[in-house]
């Protein structure tokens, strides 16, 4: 007796999905039978559609439909939450007799009439000020606090030009002996083109507030002070995105690696080097390295960020006439960047990266990309590791060089996995060998019909596209009944940003040249 299953056929794109209903007869192990051409054994379409839908994103910025209104909501939780604050501390410095009762319609030209805080910035750390003026003078601070990176927010370039602005105000009072950077800019005719840190108006504080103490010791106590200081330099953390992080592919229970942890480095790079083989010129055969060559290899890109193709054949060997299979894909291959990126961060410290075990090293990583808060990572640094204020400036500039996103594996899996390929195994084939047949066929789960894709997921393209899945699988199981497996195949840009997309366009044009270049070479050849 012939057996056959169902085997339903998707196809995902960013406005439409495809599908295809087949029924194919199968082994006594459920594996689809082939003719001597390569079809399908008594292979019977059932049905076929297409499901349209408009897209989420603007046709020309392909930016997501709802970006405008996301900003500028953004924008008017800043603006609420700043003019809260100064209320706030405008309201605490008048209930203790450092501000008089002010009223937020009349907040301008009473300022105005108490005087130029700058000067009273720069009286305060020398001479007795009355209350209202040390009050004007602190509540000026908290309009001039200083920029402080959440470290999670901007590009290095937007942070590098602010860093880049900070660094010569602190060098220009350094030269010229101010105290504070209220007394820099008190001599400046424009007072607000300039990018100063948080940590310099911090300091002018607490000058401020040690030289008023000595005349006003009674109304500026230690409770008072905590609370002043909160009001002006506290920042509301940014919310955790770790819950969004996908499940492990095999350990269910284990979030995804972050990919700037080592583990994920060499697990990538050891892929390379088992998926690596070298054609030979006179035969046209392919060999993968032999042991000796992924050792070597391993250890270079160990110790390199990246390793282009032309340093690749003289580290082999061979010459440029020698193909090598993932050359096409790729004009290089990415060694461990992170332990290049600190080992070049800290090469001049006296505590150099490879004087750190592997623990510490690991430690160090995580510390890095899980500290969001710029001063308390400043002072994990300096307190628990001992690096030097220079050390410490080179080591925050690594944290925009790690790489974002996340293996697919967890660290527990990249674990059982990694010395398997280590010995030479594929990737595919270590998988294999730790958690056995990792396919996962549909069906396997008793279900009446597909649910809604979870709240949480961030990318609008694939809420959509999923959506749209989720009604075509549904009618499917009403008219048809349950299919005993799904295919999917989806577009590459379905779940990609504008860059990925930029990015992928730019591969398939050079794979396009590359395949015409081949095609050039086998019809001189043959």
């Amino acid at each position: 007796m012939s057996l056959s299953k169902t085997v339903l056929g998707l196809d995902l794109g960013v406005t439409s999905v495809g599908w295809a209903l087949i029924r194919s007869a199968v082994n006594e192990r459920n594996q689809t039978i082939f003719n001597d051409d390569g079809q399908i054994s008594d292979a019977q379409i059932i049905a076929a559609g297409v499901r349209i839908f408009p897209a989420t994103t603007e046709d020309k910025t392909n930016a997501p439909k709802n970006h405008k209104r996301r900003a500028s909501r953004g924008q008017r939780r800043l603006v609420r939450r700043k003019a809260a604050r100064f209320t706030e501390l405008r309201d605490l410095l008048a209930s203790n007799g450092l501000l008089p009762k002010i009223e937020s319609r009349d907040s301008a030209e009473t300022f105005q009439k108490l005087g130029d805080p700058y000067e009273f910035r720069v009286r305060a750390l020398d001479e007795r000020l009355d209350p209202f003026e040390v009050g004007r003078a602190i509540y000026h601070l908290s309009k001039r606090r200083g920029f402080l990176s959440n470290r999670k927010s901007g590009t290095s370039g937007e942070d590098g030009k602010v860093l880049g602005g900070i660094k010569e105000v602190r060098e220009a009072i350094e030269r010229a002996g101010f105290r504070s950077v209220g007394e820099y800019l008190s001599k400046r005719d424009k007072k607000r083109k300039y990018f100063t840190h948080r940590s310099m108006t911090e300091s002018e504080f607490e000058a401020i507030w040690t030289a008023q103490c000595a005349f006003h010791a009674e109304l500026l106590n230690d409770k008072l002070k905590f609370a002043i200081k909160n009001k002006i330099f506290y920042q509301r953390p940014l919310r955790s995105q770790r819950g969004l992080i996908g499940k492990c592919s095999f350990e269910q229970d284990k979030k995804r690696c972050d990919l700037a942890r080592q583990e994920a480095q060499r697990i990538r790079y050891w892929q390379d080097i088992n998926n690596l083989q070298i054609q030979n010129p006179q035969t046209l055969n392919w060999r993968t390295l032999t042991d000796v060559e992924r050792s070597r290899l391993a250890e270079l890109l160990e110790n390199t960020k990246e390793l282009k193709y032309d340093r690749l054949r003289k580290f082999l060997k061979i010459g440029d006439e020698v193909r090598v299979n993932l050359e096409a894909n790729d004009k290089k291959i990415k060694g461990n960047t992170t332990a290049c990126f600190f080992r070049f961060a800290l090469k001049k410290s006296a505590k150099t990266w490879d004087t750190f075990n592997e623990e510490e090293q690991n430690r160090l990583i995580e510390e890095m990309f899980r500290i969001d808060n710029e001063l308390a990572l400043q002072r994990r640094l300096s307190e628990y590791w001992g690096f030097s204020e220079e050390d410490i400036g080179k080591l925050e500039g690594v944290w925009h060089q790690l790489e974002d996103g996340y293996s697919r594996l967890s660290l527990k899996a990249i674990r059982k996995v990694l010395p398997l390929m280590t010995e030479g195994k594929r990737y595919d084939e270590a998988v294999s060998e730790v958690y056995g047949d990792h396919g996962k066929q549909y069906g396997k789960e008793e279900f009446q019909k597909l649910e809604l894709p979870p709240k949480d997921l961030r990318n609008p393209i694939v809420f959509k596209a999923l959506c749209e899945v989720r009604k075509v699988v549904n009618a499917i199981i009403r008219e048809f009944g349950r299919p005993d497996e799904i295919r999917i195949e989806m577009a590459r840009d379905l779940k990609l940003t504008k860059i990925q997309k930029e990015r992928s366009m730019k591969q398939a044009n050079q794979n396009k040249r590359d395949n015409e270049e081949a095609e050039q070479f086998f019809k001189q050849r043959f």
